[in-house]
């Protein structure tokens, strides 16, 4: 007798998918999400700062939330250490370092944290030749600070008044 038939050969199996493009590496990463939204503005710009995303991938921590005074409102101020606005945007003290107690760098200089909140950028936030805090860009007063980490933190400005006088 004669051998049985050969079944025919099997069609090679099928190449894998090909895996999806990679982005080019000069894609820029998107700035993460606040953990506060009110203060998202100022996080995605600090995010995005050279130093930062070499220093923590992207990654801008952010402090727990502001200081407790925020909902306080006293009766009635004196001298320049006086606010009546929530958002703190009319504090023009002369309160020059953090909660924490670092010292404030200059609005003025570029180091040690280089940035974009300039006077000729923000002429009516009260920024300038002083390292004094504001509520540039957030709402409640902030400054960069003089040493590497932590590059900012919130200012304690005291309570917001009713009115302020001279």
């Amino acid at each position: 007798p004669s051998p049985p038939p050969r079944p025919p050969p099997r069609p090679p199996p099928a190449p894998p998918p090909a895996p999806p493009p990679r982005p080019p590496p000069s894609t820029p990463r998107p700035p993460p999400p606040s953990p506060h939204p009110q203060f998202g503005y100022i996080a995605a710009l600090a995010a995005l700062e050279p130093r930062n995303l070499a220093a923590g991938g992207g990654r801008f921590e952010l402090p727990p939330e502001p200081p407790s005074e925020a909902t306080a409102v006293g009766g009635g101020g004196t001298g320049v250490e006086c606010y009546t606005r929530k958002d703190v945007a009319d504090y023009r003290g002369h309160v020059n370092s953090t909660s924490s107690g670092y010292t404030c760098q200059a609005w003025s200089l570029q180091t040690p944290h280089a940035h974009t909140f300039t006077p000729e950028r923000y002429p009516t936030e009260g920024i300038g030749e002083h390292n004094y805090c504001r509520a540039v860009g957030s709402s409640w007063a902030w400054c960069f600070t003089t040493v590497e980490k932590p590059g900012w933190q919130y200012c304690r400005v005291g309570a917001r008044q009713s009115a302020c006088g001279a």
